[in-house]
């Protein structure tokens, strides 16, 4: 059985970064939808990539461009967390997907009531490679 979950675990995340890959984003996709429909609640789908990357990897070499991955990776954990969910995902090499619900606006004694996701903020800090 451990066997089995290993090989799941691998076949689903980023070596790199452990965070779940695009395998798994499409079914967490299908699930938020899912959810979102169910609780009437709104989503949203943010995709983030780094620009000119492999000129980053090509120049810096390898080793710095995974670092950089990995502090991207585990920044974006972190500020999603925030948002009360917990997808981010690793979409591509240099590219990231987060998935987000929150309640709709209600209406409350003729004033339109929001409950909107909280500002994850800025990163912990700049990140020094």
């Amino acid at each position: 059985m451990r066997r089995r979950d290993s090989v799941s675990h691998a076949a689903s995340h980023d070596p790199l970064t452990n965070l779940p890959n695009r395998l798994l984003l499409s079914d967490r996709l299908v699930h938020a939808l899912a959810l979102a429909h169910r609780h009437q609640r709104r989503m949203a789908v943010l995709f983030l990539d780094i620009d000119r990357f492999k000129q980053i990897n090509d120049s810096l070499g390898h080793l710095l461009g995974d670092e950089l991955l990995h502090t991207v990776g585990r920044e974006l954990t972190r500020c999603v967390r925030q948002l009360r969910t917990r997808s981010a995902v690793r979409a591509g090499t240099s590219s990231w997907s987060c998935l987000g619900c929150w309640p709709t606006p209600t209406m409350r004694g003729g004033r339109r009531q929001t409950s909107s996701p909280r500002s994850p903020g800025r990163a912990a800090s700049p990140a020094m490679i």
